[in-house]
């Protein structure tokens, strides 16, 4: 976690919760103090949720990235037909337990 990638994302992630004080940002660290998995959405999309969660969709690019980890991206429709984004998750695996 220390002086890597996941140190720069975190801080950045808190930069924008001190900016956004509905910004919402959890993350789980594996045995050896890695980051396993990092969830984030803002008000906006937290908003957009409110509103328009009524169904949500997910994509993830699976292990396209540097890490190899899949990036989740939670998505759905607003009442102009535009797509919104929700949220998005980077996760250590595509197992049940790391979805649920």
């Amino acid at each position: 976690m220390r002086d890597g990638d996941a140190e720069c994302a975190l801080a950045y992630l808190q930069a924008k919760a001190d900016m956004d004080s509905s910004f919402f940002c959890r993350y789980t660290v594996d045995k050896e103090s890695r980051l396993a998995n990092l969830f984030w959405t803002d008000s906006q999309s937290r908003l957009d949720y409110e509103c328009f969660g009524d169904v949500l969709a997910f994509d993830t690019t699976y292990k396209t990235n540097v890490y190899k980890k899949p990036l989740v991206i939670l998505v759905g429709v607003n009442h102009h037909r535009q797509t919104t984004v929700f949220g998005c998750v980077v996760l250590v695996d595509e197992t049940i337990e790391t979805y649920i």
